[in-house]
């Protein structure tokens, strides 16, 4: 079957109290390594030891948009089958996300794991979770946009790791120090991508309705989207996308993204979503501009 989400729930990590240390803490083994591009926004570190090192893996697809984390090396234990994997930013233990995937990376075929939806946002209150239909998003409010923004620079600025918790519950720690440099990095590729693609950043950060597609991306997919040989084959996949929609409501491109082995899969995704209309993006007057929105596609069995 084919499940389809455009966010993840939190699991409990059990991170409060007295929680074990952790077993195995890495040090830097250098510093951060930048690759912005047209489709993403990277940022990649190694840790432990140099000569068989564990990688960080931080990327974003979109201005605005979560991060994924990717982690492989040496420093994990678990396989693809021995279930999900959670993590949290520390010291924000109760910030954590979970549905980390393992995989298989295709050189070496060692274990990776990848987490998407991932933020810095501790702290932050969150509405009540509830049915709304996008046509019916609500207006941006500027504070809260301000206060967001905000939060999230102050808090990546406090981050002293990342804590990784395996299936098996083996806990390894990544001294990342603090990410305030890793957010401003971030921030400044975000305004380079929306001119790259054609968007004003100006003309964006100035935006109080943002674009909602007519009905639940969801409602674009069905089982039979799952490619024959790759659902033969067990292989699952995580399919990010970013749309860009025009000042009429109509998908003008559409980018697939994804760190699987997964070119049938991320043809899918796209095929299916460049059908979407949407509600096109708004200024404080009215006038209707193009804009970007992202999705997330999970392929799972």
């Amino acid at each position: 079957m084919l499940f389809r989400k455009l966010a993840i729930a939190a699991a409990s990590l059990g991170l409060t109290g007295a929680a074990p240390p952790p077993q195995q803490v890495l040090a830097p083994a250098g510093k951060w390594n930048v690759h912005f591009g047209d489709n993403s926004c990277k940022l990649i570190r190694q840790f432990g030891d140099p000569a068989k090192p564990t990688t960080l893996m931080m990327e974003r697809i979109a201005p605005g948009a979560n991060l994924s984390l990717l982690v492989t090396g040496p420093l994990l234990r678990s396989r693809t089958d021995d279930g999900i994997a959670k993590a949290a930013f520390l010291p924000f233990e109760d910030h954590e996300f979970s549905s980390g995937k393992i995989a298989e990376t295709r050189s070496d075929k060692s274990s990776a794991i990848l987490w998407t939806n991932v933020d810095f946002l501790d702290g932050w209150k969150k509405e009540p979770r509830e049915y709304k239909r996008q046509k019916d998003v609500k207006p941006l409010d500027p504070v809260e946009v301000a206060a967001r923004k905000a939060l999230i620079a102050a808090n990546s600025a406090k981050v002293s790791g990342l804590l990784i918790i395996e299936p098996n519950r083996r806990r390894s720690l990544l001294q990342t120090g603090s990410m305030q440099r890793v957010h401003e990095l971030m921030e400044r590729c975000a305004r380079d991508q929306l001119t790259d693609w054609g968007l004003d950043p100006d003309v964006q950060d100035k935006i109080v309705l943002p674009a909602a597609s007519s009905r639940s991306l969801a409602s674009y997919f069905s089982s039979n989207d799952y490619p024959p040989a790759a659902f033969r084959n067990g292989e699952e996949a995580v399919i990010s996308a970013r749309l860009i929609v025009g000042a009429d409501g109509r998908v003008r491109q559409c980018t697939s993204l994804t760190l699987f082995k997964a070119e049938e899969m991320a043809q899918a995704v796209c095929r299916n979503l460049e059908r979407a209309t949407f509600r096109p993006a708004e200024l404080a007057d009215g006038t209707k501009v193009p804009t970007f929105v992202t999705a997330t596609v999970n392929f799972r069995m």
